[in-house]
């Protein structure tokens, strides 16, 4: 929780303003003293008999033995419901109470505490340990039960007016709605309990069920392996259910859970608050046994803050609207009408993630081919399982060197523990809506974060191995090195071998603290159950370019070529490194078993060099390898398959007073036109929270505003993937809607598109048209681009491309002539024609567009691409049968000079020293003093009484990060080899589905970056 000093007005003329930065201020001066430890030594003394131990069927089970898990959380449930734990004789609180102050009046006013009202029963093996006051560790099967409902204060017969908050009615005539629970299984995790948030009353969560981790067993409809797609699966996640949710000419439906966070959890985040606990993760004190415990105030209601830039976490007074929690912590089962209108506009408005097409798009199966599947229940084959299974906890004895995000995320992540608004969630400046700009919330959304469920990287492996089916465990376990790197690091820590299979591909040795063990295969990815993968592999590949991934990353061998292709050197198990050198330590030590420090690589670009720069082999069609010539003399057998760290180092952005590292562009420290420096980076139980029993000492968990905040936004402009991910949730198993934030918070996945629309218009490219001229039958206009961004454009893998559209039209802005148009599904067309150009075509292609300096002919367009050719000389996106690249204009970045590649001693870097192509002969790509841009020339002749006609040019540059002959080729590379095709069958569907129409972010399949227009006089 964080605060800010503010202007208060009083609601009830006899309650005190509340003073937020002030938490000692919040308790009544009529609480109880607590107890002499005299006190406690008779109280313990005199009651020998603490209860019964309890006793269960089973014990808790990780989310990768989902039987035994629910079978466990069945029985806990039972337990709680049944009340077992009073017929058992534990100990209890003294008295039901509040757990922080409370603003404003009852019903509609804020709570400060991190639970509602609560009464906490303790097994007699936790009362064992508090009578011997907290010394030691806590025995296996020790349980602490905390009762819970919500603030009712007629039902808990609180006196409204009062200015101390006392719950009057006896303990015994009040139920709980809720329970959280601690159950104590030594060895399990690091911290050892497994975290529970059972409900008092109806079902789901548990049981999860299936991959998708739904609750509702008919969830699917009859036929679980065939279902029918239901709008009410969406938005994926657990918030919103219970509620209406609209079916086009069906009546309203019931919004149902999927792709649940697990209420029930080793490492469950709980931890974000209990880490702050002195020892044992649990703030449990006698103090509330002997007596009713610290009392908390009522004050009258703040003033609406006004958020300035650089006051971020503000005390929030927007309602949660209704029970996003469903009665499973903070108030009871209840959702209001008001609630459901709320998530209806929030879908339609702000929160409207994009649409697929119901039906395949038209020309789409004539265009690509008729791979199928064509509808939603044949793809469901295809579909991942749930990032609920990306799960894994800290170890025991250590913590392992991957943890996945997961147990990041509650600390991390913009989360909401009470009414006060969480740091790192602030108003947008523009449209009010509430964003959360948090390290999990937006790596969570980017293209790292999704990097373990890519299904275009998916669609691509699958495609190389059916051409080169006797390297299929080399190249995957290869090219999971990065996209699913802790599962395939992991496996080759648990199967190190000094004869490893696949190490050979590197053709610069890897630093020799990098593991190689059993190659991880594409199958790994996705299961997800310890019977088909004990260790969890897959668990952790998809969470992607994790955290535990970049903050493991040591400084050893960053920036050489031997730590390049994912072959980063790791730090400790039991070390995060992290930008800042004054960090509290203590609150991830209990919860984790880590401690986090100073690194200074994390902020260095040579860490993302690490999977920035791809060495791969060079093969030709039959797999063998191909020789490359190198500038100053001997050949290779391996090039580099992207560079855009190396392109950054060749750039104005690497030296000297323009230097700009990559996290100054990707991890940028504003939000629009807002600072975020003064930022805390984390939300733990803090000094800023309620004064509560057994907590660290406040310097020992007080968080530092950082005027240096970096946002974990980690995108370029692959809108494309974003949609994918908003239209088809559930088939790739992502979760829209963030369980630790509050209902009326912006979706990252939103977010992220938004912000990677700023990024395509404000800070990659310029466009400007200049020297426009025109005589009887002829005009010329020169178009000129520059590149803003510190790599090439595009960048990383080479199948990506820009173009230019170039349309001179009539001042009624009807097009007379053009260059660069597309269709529907973003081929490039001849002109004004609806004819596409020859080279579009992507199988058996030889034939290409050029660079152009000077264009003439409609059927001529400027593109901005790498273009390669295989063995048998035509054209590929084959990251490995890369034999000749025949053009390579990608715009090259602000400096760039060739010969500092050429100069290099390592004959791969000097092979990125040429230019490849007609851009050999343009100086913008040779001369340093001009690169960083390109100009084009349009030299046009029509009849002059169209001449006469043109009264304006305009030149559009456009992205595509998946161009249409890219997909011609993935869904040809089906049905050749071996024909392994789920993965190319799941982006078939996908992209013919993908809604790319009319308003859309990539209207007609392309992404618009910047327009420039002139007249034409």
């Amino acid at each position: 929780m964080s605060t800010s000093t503010t202007a208060f007005a009083q609601s009830t003329p006899n309650l005190p303003p509340f003073p937020p930065n002030s938490p000692a201020e919040w308790v009544c001066a009529e609480s109880p003293p607590p107890p002499s430890p005299q006190a406690i030594t008779a109280w313990c003394t005199a009651n020998p008999d603490r209860g019964k131990h309890a006793l269960f069927d089973s014990q808790p089970a990780e989310m990768s033995s989902l039987e035994a898990k629910n079978r466990f959380d069945f029985s806990l449930r039972t337990f709680l419901r049944e009340r077992t734990y009073r017929s058992l004789g534990w100990v209890a609180d003294h008295d039901w109470r509040l757990t922080g102050p409370y603003t404003g009046d009852f019903p509609n006013g804020k709570s400060y505490g991190v639970h509602p009202a609560v009464r906490v029963w303790y097994s007699p093996e936790v009362v064992d340990w508090l009578c011997d006051g907290r010394n030691g560790a806590l025995a296996d099967g020790a349980m602490i039960v905390k009762e819970m409902r919500s603030i009712d204060p007629q039902a808990l017969h609180i006196d409204q007016n009062a200015q101390c908050l006392v719950i009057r009615q006896p303990a015994v005539a009040i139920e709980p709605s809720s329970w959280t629970v601690m159950y104590k299984q030594n060895g399990a995790t690091h911290d050892g309990w497994y975290w529970a948030n059972p409900t008092a009353s109806g079902e789901g969560n548990p049981p999860i069920l299936t991959s998708s981790a739904v609750t509702d067993p008919a969830f699917f409809g009859p036929d679980p392996n065939r279902p029918a797609n239901d709008p009410c699966w969406y938005p994926t996640g657990d918030l919103f259910t219970n509620t209406a949710c609209e079916q086009p000419g069906k009546p309203s439906g019931q919004k149902l859970a999927d792709v649940v966070t697990p209420y029930s959890l080793f490492g469950a985040y709980c931890m974000n608050c209990h880490a702050s606990a002195e020892k044992e993760m649990t703030f449990a004190s006698l103090d509330n046994v002997l007596t009713s415990g610290l009392l908390y105030k009522h004050f009258s209601a703040p003033v609406t803050p006004v958020s300035t830039i650089g006051q971020l976490g503000m005390l929030s007074l927007r309602g949660r609207g209704f029970d996003d929690r469903a009665g499973a912590e903070h108030i009871d089962a209840h959702n209001t009408r008001a609630g459901e209108t709320m998530l209806r506009d929030a879908q339609r408005q702000a929160w409207a993630f994009s649409q697929p097409l119901p039906h395949p798009a038209p020309r789409f199966a004539a265009s690509f081919g008729a791979l199928g599947p064509d509808d939603f229940a044949a793809a469901w084959r295809f579909h991942l399982p749930a990032e609920s299974f990306d799960h894994r906890s800290a170890g025991a004895l250590k913590p392992g060197l991957f943890l996945t995000s997961d147990q990041c995320q509650g600390c991390h992540d913009a989360t909401v523990s009470n009414d006060a608004a969480p740091n790192m969630l602030i108003d947008d400046p523009e449209t009010g809506n509430s964003v959360n700009v948090s390290m999990y919330g937006e790596w969570r959304a980017s293209p790292m974060g999704l990097a373990g469920r890519d299904p275009v990287f998916f669609s691509q492996l699958q495609s190389e191995t059916n051409r080169l089916p006797k390297l299929t465990e080399c190249v995957e376990n290869t090219c999971l090195h990065c996209h699913g790197a802790m599962g395939q690091r992991q496996l080759a820590i648990d199967t190190q071998k000094a004869d490893a299979r696949c190490k050979d591909l590197f053709a610069v040795a890897p630093p020799p603290e990098v593991p190689f063990g059993d190659p991880f295969r594409l199958g790994m990815v996705t299961r997800y159950q310890a019977s088909d993968d004990p260790h969890g592999y897959g668990n952790l590949a998809r969470d992607g370019i994790s955290c535990t991934v970049c903050h493991r990353i040591d400084k050893t061998a960053l920036g050489k070529e031997s730590g390049f292709t994912g072959n980063w050197v790791a730090g400790p198990d039991d070390k995060l490194f992290g930008p800042f050198d004054d960090v509290i330590v203590d609150p991830m030590k209990h919860a984790l078993g880590v401690t986090p420090e100073h690194g200074e690589q994390i902020k260095s670009s040579d860490l993302c060099g690490s999977c920035h720069n791809i060495l791969l082999p060079v093969l030709d069609n039959d797999g063998r390898p191909h020789s490359v010539h190198v500038p100053g003399g001997g050949s290779v057998t391996s090039t580099y398959e992207q560079t855009t760290h190396l392109e950054w180092t060749n750039s104005v952005f690497a030296r000297g007073a323009t230097f700009q590292s990559c996290q100054d562009c990707h991890m940028p420290g504003h939000y629009k036109s807002m600072s975020l420096a003064g930022t805390k980076i984390a939300n733990i139980e803090s000094e800023d929270f309620a004064p509560t029993t057994h907590r660290l000492p406040d310097e020992a968990i007080t968080l530092k505003a950082r005027e240096d905040y970096a946002r974990h936004s980690l995108h370029g402009l692959n809108v494309f993937l974003n949609e994918m991910f908003q239209q088809f949730p559930l088939l790739l198993g992502v979760r829209q809607i963030d369980y630790m934030g509050a209902t009326t918070t912006q979706p990252a996945l939103i977010t992220a598109a938004e912000s990677m629309l700023r990024m395509a218009r404000h800070e990659s490219a310029d466009i400007a048209i200049k020297d426009v001229h025109r005589t009887d039958d002829r005009f010329t206009a020169t178009v000129h681009v520059t590149n803003k961004t510190g790599h090439f454009l595009p960048s990383g893998v080479g199948f990506r491309r820009l173009f230019i559209e170039f349309i001179a039209e009539d001042s009624r802005g009807r097009p007379i002539w053009a260059s660069g148009r597309t269709d529907a599904l973003g081929f490039l067309l001849d002109g004004l024609s609806d004819h596409r150009l020859p080279t579009e075509n992507g199988v058996a292609q030889r034939d290409y567009q050029p660079h152009y300096q000077r264009i003439t002919h409609s059927n001529q367009v400027q593109i901005y691409q790498e273009l390669i050719k295989d063995s048998e000389g035509f054209l590929t996106t084959s990251f490995l049968r890369r034999v000749q690249t025949v053009k390579d204009n990608r715009l090259r970045p602000r400096g760039f000079d060739p010969k500092l590649f050429l100069d290099s001693p390592s004959p791969y870097i000097r092979l990125l020293g040429e230019v490849e192509g007609e851009a050999a002969h343009d100086p913008h790509y040779t001369d340093p003093t001009l690169t960083g841009s390109d100009e084009v020339r349009y030299e046009v002749r029509l009849p002059p009484g169209e001449i006469a006609r043109i009264a304006r040019v305009r030149a559009t540059l456009y992205s595509q990060s998946i161009p249409p002959f890219y997909l011609q080729q993935r869904f040809a590379d089906a049905k050749v080899g071996p024909g392994q095709s789920d993965e190319i069958q799941r982006l078939y569907y996908l992209t013919s589905h993908l809604n790319a129409g009319q308003g859309t972010r990539i209207e007609n399949w392309k992404l618009p970056l910047v327009m420039a227009a002139a007249p034409v006089r």
